[in-house]
């Protein structure tokens, strides 16, 4: 049976980093992007089986993102997480679910959280 493929939107690179460090050590495939722009790239070009997307980003943000994703007929049933270091959950989530976004998650990641929500958006 073939790794779940996760795609990382983020655009801080410790960040990155260290969530993609994560992930692979759980058994997840992991790509990752440093912004919008490349992150939807990089999803039409892989269709990862989910996408992890930080929500405050420079220029093309997380909710740029998932509005996108939503319109795009190859990526609109991909499940996307939003992943924000905002600590004002409830007015998050909301923002983040009009957006497009399936989960919202808050920095730091928490992969044990992360995979029961790719368990959640992702049954076998």
């Amino acid at each position: 049976m073939r790794s779940m493929r996760v795609l990382l939107i983020e655009d801080d690179e410790n960040d990155a980093e260290l969530q993609c460090r994560e992930l692979r050590k759980m058994g997840y495939d992991v790509s990752s992007s440093n912004s919008g722009e490349e992150g939807i790239a990089a999803a039409l070009e892989m269709l990862p089986d989910v996408i992890l997307c930080d929500v405050n980003m420079l220029h093309r943000n997380g909710y740029w993102v998932a509005e996108t994703c939503k319109l795009d007929p190859q990526l609109r049933f991909i499940p996307l997480i939003a992943l924000t270091g905002e600590h004002g959950m409830f007015s998050s989530e909301r923002k983040a679910l009009a957006a497009g976004f399936d989960a919202l998650l808050l920095k730091p990641l928490n992969i044990e959280a992360f995979k029961r929500e790719v368990d959640r958006l992702c049954p076998p």
